[in-house]
């Protein structure tokens, strides 16, 4: 009877024993579980790690995760779109202009292999501080292969905590780049039914006041660079203006000008010289330092990326293709736009002329054509800014002399 009820009893504890392997086991996997579910949002949200994914996504060109990492105030003119073509269009000045003798040094192709693993460079932390709801970190960048120590550089992102956490649990970091976005711009323009930036509509809310006959806007954020402002009072006839926003606290007045008869063709004469100048040297294939002083000195940077672009476009000896020789005339100058911007005198030029081309194309199969393109109707728009006693370019627009390189005739 003992050794049955010792039995009995054996088998009664069976199941709690069982029971508390399996509340064990289980208890294992909710730490495991918690400590990895507590990794993964600290990696999201911890502020060295959201400093590291905003510099990889710029520079991987993914701009859209760059968005989403940058601290966005509520603005109309903060959005995900606006952002990507900012950086699109930076992107191709850095390519084009910065790096330029790095591609000299080491070849196109093999730079572009260069670029394109850039993202995947090591990045230590050497120093990352907080300070309440504000921290810095500074990275050094290194790519993986020693031959390439030159692309080495040290960068600092400063970062801010948000007012709503992450999954209501963890601190939420942004990325706060005043490089890429201004605060608290006063923008004045003339009185106005509506006004725009970059094709938007300013909200009524960012309107505080008018004064001597200007509207007083304050817009809480806009991406830094170069906008256009566009007035109207009857939805049809529209006046623009080029701003700049450069930092946070800017004060922007635009207004309008007249110009006499005079001062009108004076700088139309001056745009048309810089048109012929810089044809010319593109034509040669000559560097832009021949015609940099035709243009403004913060715009040289950015002009001279276009100014190599459209100059491939000339011909090349080497491809057997191109233009070989432009001849303009019936030239005819008209100003559509003038006003001070940001405290200096911009004027819109607009050259309406006639082209004749001529050129080579080769086919690689037919072999080396020979022809004219004439008798093109072009315009070429031109912003001039008078600076320093004379009229000089701060942008060129689009140079349509390109546009026209194809040529047909005989051998």
């Amino acid at each position: 009877m003992e050794d049955q009820n010792k039995v009995t009893e054996e088998m009664n504890n069976k199941p709690t024993k069982g029971l508390r392997i399996a509340i064990i086991v289980l208890a294992a996997l909710f730490v495991v579980g918690l400590i990895v579910f507590v990794s993964i949002n600290l990696s999201i949200t911890g502020y060295k790690n959201v400093a590291e994914k905003y510099d990889k996504a710029v520079k991987a060109g993914d701009f859209e995760k760059a968005y989403e990492c940058l601290d966005v105030d509520d603005s109309v003119f903060l959005t995900k779109e606006a952002y990507s073509i900012r950086q699109s269009v930076i992107a191709d000045v850095v390519q084009g202009i910065s790096i330029q003798d790095t591609v000299e040094k080491i070849g196109k192709k093999a730079y572009d292999f260069i670029l394109n693993r850039f993202a995947n460079v090591n990045y230590k932390v050497l120093e990352a501080n907080q300070d309440g709801d504000e921290a810095v970190v500074t990275f050094k960048l290194s790519p993986r292969y020693d031959m390439l120590s030159f692309l080495s550089e040290n960068k600092t992102i400063k970062l801010k905590k948000c007012s709503h956490n992450h999954m209501g649990i963890f601190s939420n970091w942004k990325v706060v780049d005043d490089t890429v976005i201004a605060e608290n711009i006063k923008l004045s323009v003339p009185n106005c039914k509506k006004a725009y930036i970059d094709g938007i509509e300013i909200p009524e809310e960012y309107l505080t006041g008018e004064e001597n006959g200007m509207k007083i806007y304050v817009i809480p954020g806009l991406f830094t660079g170069s906008h256009v402002c566009t007035t109207t009072d009857d939805e049809v006839t529209f006046k623009n203006y080029n701003i700049t926003a450069g930092r946070s606290n800017t004060e922007i007045i635009v207004k309008d000008v007249s110009l006499d008869e005079e001062q009108r063709q004076n700088v139309i004469n001056a745009s048309y010289d810089a048109f012929k100048a810089v044809i010319e040297a593109e034509a040669r294939g000559a560097e832009f330092d021949e015609v940099a002083s035709y243009f403004a000195p913060e715009y040289r940077r950015i002009e001279k990326a276009k100014y190599d672009e459209d100059k491939k476009s000339f011909y090349s000896a080497e491809e057997q293709t191109g233009i070989t020789n432009v001849e303009i005339n019936d030239v005819k100058g008209s100003i559509y736009n003038e006003a001070f911007t940001d405290g200096t005198l911009e004027v819109s030029v607009q050259l309406d002329y006639k082209d004749t081309n001529k050129g080579k194309i080769n086919t690689y199969v037919l072999g080396v054509f020979e022809g004219t393109d004439d008798n093109h109707e072009i315009t070429q728009v031109m912003r001039m800014q008078y600076l320093d006693g004379r009229w000089v370019v701060s942008s060129f627009g689009d140079n349509r002399i390109i546009d026209y390189q194809w040529f047909f005739g005989s051998r």
